[in-house]
């Protein structure tokens, strides 16, 4: 083996080049024959497939191919061939069962219905290219930092701008392994999601819908982006969907008015058009495997299917978001660990803090406003609430069985109850509290645009003083008041010299009690709904003032000036309440989800075994559950930590 002279991803830290694609296209360059597979680490095939690859390769020539036809090279149909995938990982538990089952889906019946369109791509699948088309027309992907974070598609993208076609075969099926576990999974979908971002802002992508028609616009559109940006039009419209009650309810309009216009929001839908997206699955799998494997293996898993991609969906959502606003692609490692390794309380949080819990604390905090304002008849908003407590609990109901439930919930409470020196530097990527968790989280938006969501803050705002009432303006001196004595706090503390902020966390629930007795004792015509409404109001207020005084620095401080950038986004969060919410938020998360998982904890007690029996395979719910308990192992018991049925 020969020492690598230099390194092989290109660039500066942060600014590297995608290095799957650089190794495909070193390997190209040694690569013999008409034609190239490129697989990855996690791909392979059994022997009595390689006998159908001749019979594949045909599929790349116009007719069969006769002794002495030279020219046959060109004359080809097709520059790439791909097929089906076996995921092997189906047996290693419900999370690689629910995952198979989508790649099936992606693999299978939606190639087939892109080759129609002939607007399939490569989508990283062990695909057939024509090798010597590849080597002289762009490689087989494009490695370019952040852009080509989705490396594959633009293969495809490559064959169909220059009017070539990508065929789907049935007859060919390569092995797969998939994500198994749930934080490796959600992950996967965060990472090509970002991809997806990324390719919206190619030349590749501008330069084929230009030339291309309203028919095939669309035809592309499903085959590249659709999936995401639908994902990011869901997930806005539960927000807007929540928005409209509580603006409409604060314009004085009930149920009972909807319902006497005819309105379709006067009632809630159960029964929703995403169900209908299971039907190509079931008639597939119905077709190819027989009804009875695919109400076994497909209709019984499928609850906890939904429940997954409701999740999975939102991490979608918040990494299109995320990304659009950062301006860049990230990588994301997801490590592909076994199904029985487990994480903890701690690793949920840090993962979903700001895509997930947060939304969701938002979102059951307007439920709790609109049903304390609409105590006679409301809208009962249970999908929506449910939506919202899967977001939350999901990581702990799909997590693999452990012991240390009691250590976990322990280690999570340090981890918000503690408070950093408030003199000290936040080191990127090594948050050891809530505090500096957040903080780096708002240091990050700070060095991004500001310009629209400081304008849609302001006209939220606005919106706000036109619709508020007189009673929800009385209530505002409550929350304004411990606001007031939050900052003097919080003053105190910065300018006297005391190092610890620990203190800050006892302050916050006392000061939550004062606003509560202000609110109900001092203030006239007390009413919880008001309070809340009056709180998120004051909050808004906050949040534009927030913007306003960063965008007001940026212009004003010049570089290397002692009073950096950062400290002031620093000033901001210690003094607008902003570290306040985030405790507030993670407190409601710890509540929850100690509770949920204590239950489920309880459920996996002997003799029912019920978790562990349902994420994991048989072998390893069997085998491992004492060893995972930490109960000494039987003799007769074998503990199979890989091996599946």
């Amino acid at each position: 083996v020969l020492p690598r002279a230099r390194g092989l991803l290109i660039g500066s830290t942060g600014n590297l080049t995608q290095g799957k694609a650089g190794n495909q296209l070193g390997a190209l360059r040694f690569a013999e024959g008409h034609f190239v597979q490129m697989m990855d680490a996690n791909m392979g095939c059994y022997s009595g497939e390689t006998f159908k690859v001749p019979v594949v390769l045909q599929g790349f020539h116009r007719w069969s191919i006769s002794e002495g036809d030279y020219d046959q090279r060109v004359r080809l149909q097709a520059r790439i061939i791909g097929f089906r995938e076996h995921i092997f990982t189906r047996e290693h538990g419900l999370v690689g069962q629910i995952m198979a089952d989508a790649e099936w889906t992606f693999g299978t019946l939606v190639q087939r219905l892109l080759e129609f369109l002939t607007v399939r791509m490569h989508y990283g699948h062990p695909d057939f290219m024509d090798a010597f088309w590849a080597a002289n027309r762009g490689s087989v992907s494009k490695a370019s930092p952040h852009i080509n974070l989705s490396e594959d598609i633009f293969a495809g993208l490559n064959v169909k701008t220059r009017h070539e076609q990508s065929l789907h075969t049935d007859y060919l099926e390569w092995e797969k392994g998939r994500e198994v576990q749930f934080l490796a999974g959600s992950g996967f979908f965060w990472k090509i999601a970002s991809g997806s971002v990324g390719l919206l802002r190619t030349r590749d992508l501008r330069a084929l819908c230009q030339n291309a028609s309203v028919m095939e616009t669309f035809a592309l559109y499903f085959a590249t982006v659709a999936w995401y940006i639908h994902n990011v039009i869901v997930d806005i419209s539960t927000e807007v969907f929540l928005l409209i009650f509580i603006y409409l309810t604060l314009a004085s309009k009930s149920i009972s008015d909807l319902g006497e216009l005819g309105s379709m929001l006067a009632a809630e839908w159960f029964l929703t058009p995403a169900f209908s997206a299971m039907l190509p699955a079931i008639i597939g799998l119905g077709i190819e495997y027989g009804p009875f494997w695919m109400f076994k293996n497909y209709l019984l898993t499928a609850p906890m299917s939904m429940i997954y991609f409701i999740f999975i969906n939102k991490a979608m959502s918040s990494s299109v978001r995320t990304t659009f606003e950062a301006n860049t692609a990230e990588y994301v490692n997801t490590g592909r660990p076994h199904a029985n390794k487990s994480y903890t309380l701690m690793d949920a949080f840090l993962a979903y803090w700001n895509s997930h819990y947060r939304p969701a604390l938002q979102i059951l905090y307007c439920i709790v406003l609109y049903r304390a304002l609409n105590q006679d008849g409301a809208l009962p908003l249970i999908l929506v609430s449910f939506t919202a407590c899967v977001w939350i609990l999901a990581p702990i109901l799909f997590q693999p069985p452990t012991k240390a439930v009691y250590e976990q919930v322990r280690e999570l409470v340090s981890f918000i109850a503690k408070s950093p020196s408030i003199h000290d530097r936040i080191a990127s990527g090594k948050a050891s509290s809530l505090y500096e968790a957040a903080l780096e989280q708002e240091l990050k938006q700070a060095n991004r645009s500001l310009t629209l969501p400081m304008l849609s803050s302001i006209l939220i705002c606005a919106l706000y003083l036109f619709m508020t009432t007189s009673n929800i303006f009385d209530q505002t001196w409550a929350p304004l008041c411990g606001m007031f004595i939050l900052f003097l706090f919080r003053s105190v503390v910065r300018f006297s010299g005391i190092k610890s902020a620990g203190m800050i966390v006892i302050a916050i629930p006392c000061l939550s009690l004062f606003v509560v007795f202000v609110s109900t004792f001092i203030v006239e015509n007390p009413d919880f709904g008001s309070l809340l409404v009056a709180t998120m109001i004051l909050m808004r207020f906050l949040i534009t003032a927030k913007f306003l005084i960063w965008s007001f620095f940026r212009l004003v401080l010049p570089r290397g000036s002692p009073l950096g950038y950062e400290q002031v986004v620093r000033f901001t969060f210690d003094f607008l309440c902003i570290y306040e919410w985030h405790f507030f938020g993670a407190l409601v998360v710890l509540v929850l989800q100690a509770i949920f998982a204590s239950l489920l904890w309880l459920l996996d007690r002997p003799p029912l075994r019920l978790r562990t029996g349902l994420l994991l395979n048989k072998r390893v719910s069997r085998g491992c559950v004492r060893r995972i308990f930490g109960a000494p192992e039987r003799e007769f018991e074998e503990c199979h930590t890989v091996k599946v049925d």
